[in-house]
């Protein structure tokens, strides 16, 4: 899946708000499905050289949709560390859910 494609499922939610989500490590918002679709397409670090000058807000007005989520996502500090604590706060809750199935159906 490409970045583009990943920012159509959000329909006409400007990047940036997924980005304060992400911040804010809102898995609600986020969702577990597109959060690992999220954590896929990352931004690597060749790219991220790529794109660190343009985080400038004047400059990031010139590029397309996604190389602009990846400028406002890579802006973030440590957005990669905050992706993978929300995917195990996402995870977490889905054991304890499917835990609580599990005993609710034994009894």
């Amino acid at each position: 899946m490409n970045v583009s494609i990943f920012l159509r499922q959000f329909g006409s939610i400007d990047s940036a708000a997924i980005v304060q989500w992400i911040q804010e490590a809102d898995s609600s918002r986020l969702g577990a499905e597109r959060l690992r679709a999220l954590l896929r397409i990352l931004p690597e670090p060749h790219e991220v050289q790529l794109l660190t000058p343009y985080i400038d807000a004047a400059r990031t007005r010139q590029l397309a949709a996604a190389e602009r989520f990846y400028v406002q996502l890579i802006a973030l500090p440590k957005y990669a560390d905050t992706f993978c604590c929300t995917q195990l706060n996402i995870d977490r809750r889905c054991n304890v859910v499917v835990v609580v199935v599990v005993v609710i159906v034994v009894q």
